[in-house]
């Protein structure tokens, strides 16, 4: 059965993003080509959980502030296939199509194809888990 919205969403009683959030890590996942099914639904909350504390604690916000949002999809993704990778897990995945070419604005990224499929498969993840890192001391707040 494939993985819907609401069965990660049910599984985030204690954090602060919304059904919108969810719904876009599937669909960025899916851009993917990952198939995820049921049983996927804690393993995506979790990494939405631990972004989230990451990105809160970094900021120190009480929820991701809004101009953080895509950076933290990306994020999640890349905490995903990183999590499925190790399980040996990737139905559908296709490292080719999904990395001949990154476009970030007017930034444009190509692969080499002639690397192993693990080297870019390890470039994609990397990528995506810093995506914005560095937008974070734009949303900092002074702890006290």
């Amino acid at each position: 059965m494939t993985l819907s919205p609401h069965d990660v969403f049910e599984l985030l009683s204690s954090s602060s993003v919304s059904l919108a959030f969810v719904e876009s890590v599937l669909k960025r996942l899916d851009s993917f080509s990952l198939t995820l099914i049921s049983s996927d639904a804690y393993l995506v909350a979790f990494a939405i959980q631990k972004v989230e504390q990451r990105i809160i604690n970094n900021c120190a916000t009480s929820s991701i502030p809004l101009g953080l949002m895509l950076p933290a999809v990306d994020r999640v993704c890349g905490d995903v296939l990183l999590a499925k990778s190790h399980t040996g897990d990737l139905a559908g995945f296709c490292v080719d199509s999904a990395i001949k070419q990154v476009s970030i604005g007017d930034t444009s990224v190509s692969f080499d194809s002639s690397q192993s499929t693990s080297h870019r498969f390890d470039a994609l993840v990397a990528c995506l888990i810093q995506k914005g890192s560095g937008d974070d001391a734009c949303y900092r707040k002074l702890r006290w």
